[in-house]
């Protein structure tokens, strides 16, 4: 059985044809995209097709489209017996019924829902922020109460850099009832409002079109006015060798997708109260520094006289 799947976009570079199947690869500065993808949607296609014995080819011209062909041989005699079920009992496959498909999204979203109500499918904004005391039972707005901002960073203002709309709402609003949050649609119009906003922490996604995350971090920290606002990158890419990588990269924290609202606020609470440690530090040294100096001056100036008496 074969089928494609044809499209007239803007096709893929030839440079770019060898590297689509890969996990979290994208083709940068396609033009004809509306919203970023992940880089995994590929590379998980040719995965299924592999494993019904199948072939995914692409046959594309840059400037006008690309077609998908996908070949796979009727019935199960070419598939590995271990593969296959037979019967009607699924019960061993590893197949979860009771629990629908984006279940866990829908509980975590609940969680932000004002006064808990139940989801409703209508779009609701973040629950506000309530007074609690350690000694409350249970969670509010789905964070325990132990867990919640506590005020020394509310109110600040995060930079959230990410070409993926859905991902940007989704940060948004898990930040918004903590802080004021500026959205950027890639790196390029991200630079642009970091240096005129001045955010007190900038989470930027790794992968978009024209300045990705790196170059984006790369321009901060050469310039004096955002070389120590906290940055922290955003990718898809898991791992120790990922999170190393963007670490040496100068950034102060690597978060991968997906993750949750709770981490997300720990990790972006606990880089704002360090920055705003690191200033109040420099602040004391240089007023130290400052009384240092005054009090050496007044030595000196005071020496020729006690050397006058002697």
């Amino acid at each position: 059985m074969i089928f494609s799947v044809q499209d007239t976009g803007t096709g893929i570079p030839p440079h770019e044809i060898n590297r689509i199947f890969e996990k979290f690869h994208r083709v940068h500065d396609q033009k004809g995209r509306s919203y970023e993808g992940t880089g995994i949607g590929l590379a998980l296609t040719q995965e299924l097709v592999k494993l019904h014995g199948g072939q995914l080819e692409v046959e594309s011209t840059y400037g006008h489209g690309t077609t998908f062909i996908i070949k796979v041989r009727l019935g199960n005699s070419h598939l590995p017996p271990e593969q296959l079920v037979t019967g009607k009992d699924y019960s061993d496959v590893g197949i979860v019924t009771h629990r629908p498909y984006g279940q866990g999204v829908v509980e975590e979203a609940d969680h932000w829902l004002v006064d808990n109500e139940p989801h409703s499918g209508k779009p609701t904004g973040p629950e506000p922020p309530r007074s609690t005391t350690s000694s409350e039972a249970g969670s509010v707005g789905g964070i325990p109460s132990a867990a919640w901002v506590p005020m020394s960073s509310r109110g600040c203002r995060i930079l959230v850099a990410d070409d993926n709309e859905d991902m940007r709402r989704y940060v948004k609003g898990v930040l918004v009832q903590f802080y004021e949050v500026i959205e950027a649609r890639n790196g390029q119009d991200a630079l642009a409002l970091a240096l005129q906003e001045h955010p007190d922490l900038i989470l930027s996604d790794i992968m978009m079109p024209g300045l990705n995350g790196f170059g984006l971090l790369k321009v901060l920290r050469s310039s004096s006015e955002t070389r120590t606002t906290p940055f922290i990158l955003l990718s898809a890419k898991a791992g120790e060798e990922a999170r190393v990588e963007g670490l040496l990269a100068g950034a102060d924290d690597y978060l991968a997708k997906p993750f949750s609202a709770r981490e997300l606020i720990a990790r972006v609470h606990t880089h704002l109260d360090i920055a705003k440690m690191r200033v109040e530090l420099e602040k004391r040294v240089k007023e130290r520094t400052k009384d240092l100096m005054e009090s050496e001056e007044r030595y000196r100036s005071a020496f020729p006289l006690n050397q006058a008496k002697l």
